[in-house]
């Protein structure tokens, strides 16, 4: 594992405990705001970043940072499952150089899995697990993951006798799909570092991944179409009519 992948995934660990804590006393869990955001993800946003920040005192964090690395951090990606203590969310940590994603860590809590990756240097989870996309190539055989329902592409899904799955959680979609759990992916309206470290990890996986034209995904814009080789480029079509 690279040095940046592994402080990356060092700071997320003790954040990643912490949230498991919280998640069994939901009693201690303050909702602020618009009734996602916790108490629990500012305390553990705040925690991974001062941690990343005493070790890489010269790197910039947010979408706004002028720096050459800079560190995207999503403390509870899925926080609408944890604020109704449904135990599918994930911390998710990227780092970027000159805006391009080197690195990405993926952690679910609630199952102790990590999925880690690196430009370059393939992607495991829990350290030891060789990540490779699944070897279906065709619609009829997969099954897909999406972040919101659109009538059209859920049409055209079930036309294709494929399965649907809606999890509430970007990240561990794409996750998902580079351990070869799930087959494809169609998000729209996710969070950019979801996108930013699961585009990584399926491409580190041997998979593809686009925006809904095919051009490169831009993580700020939260959409992607991501899967296998063959299952993508029969989804990519379905998915650029419906959202295009």
């Amino acid at each position: 594992m690279q040095a940046m992948a592994a402080m990356g995934l060092r700071a997320v660990r003790s954040a990643a405990r912490e949230l498991a804590r919280a998640f069994d006393r939901p009693d201690l869990v303050e909702v602020i705001g618009d009734g996602t955001y916790t108490n629990a993800e500012r305390d553990a946003e705040a925690d991974i970043r001062n941690s990343l920040q005493h070790t890489y005192p010269d790197h910039g964090f947010g979408a706004g940072s002028g720096a050459e690395f800079t560190w995207w951090i999503k403390a509870v990606e899925g926080s609408a499952n944890f604020a109704r203590n449904l135990p599918h969310f994930a911390v998710v940590v990227v780092c970027l150089q000159k805006g391009r994603p080197q690195h990405a860590v993926v952690v679910d809590p609630m199952r102790d899995e990590e999925f880690v990756g690196s430009r370059g240097g393939g992607c495991r989870m829990n350290g030891t697990q060789l990540l490779r996309v699944s070897g279906r190539a065709h619609l009829r055989e997969a099954m897909v993951g999406l972040r919101t329902f659109r009538p059209g592409l859920n049409a055209a899904l079930e036309d294709a006798d494929c399965q649907i799955r809606r999890s509430g959680s970007a990240a561990l979609d794409l996750a998902y799909v580079a351990a070869g759990r799930l087959d494809a992916a169609v998000l729209a309206g996710a969070n950019a570092a979801a996108v930013a470290a699961g585009s990584l990890l399926i491409a580190e996986a041997g998979g593809l991944v686009s925006d809904f034209e095919g051009g490169s995904a831009d993580p700020a814009s939260g959409a992607a179409v991501a899967g296998t080789r063959g299952v993508f480029r029969e989804l990519l079509p379905l998915a650029r009519k419906s959202y295009g």
